[in-house]
């Protein structure tokens, strides 16, 4: 939501900080919860994971602060385009 939206500038302000201040444990703990249940992402260097779910979250953070969605849909064509060139099933992820 963006001020022009309903929230004021001090909301924004405080989710922008909470979430940038847990941004390591958030990306850590599911960085962890992936590399653990998903077998096709154990087979990745975890370097790559972490960077990929840092980028997803840094997406994510982009949309709750301004409202607007570009680095999102950014985000999910750089990974269908990646994915798609490492011949990465649907099914596996």
């Amino acid at each position: 939501m963006t001020a022009d939206q309903g929230a004021s500038p001090e909301i924004i302000a405080k989710l922008r900080g909470t979430l940038s201040k847990h941004q390591d444990a958030l990306i850590s703990r599911s960085v962890e919860a992936v590399w653990s249940k998903i077998p096709a992402y154990r087979n990745r260097k975890l370097e790559e994971v972490q960077a990929s779910f840092a980028g997803c979250y840094q997406a994510y953070l982009k949309v709750l602060i301004t409202g607007v969605f570009t680095s999102m849909e950014d985000y999910m064509h750089q990974m269908v385009r990646q994915r798609s060139a490492e011949q990465v099933r649907l099914s596996a992820i």
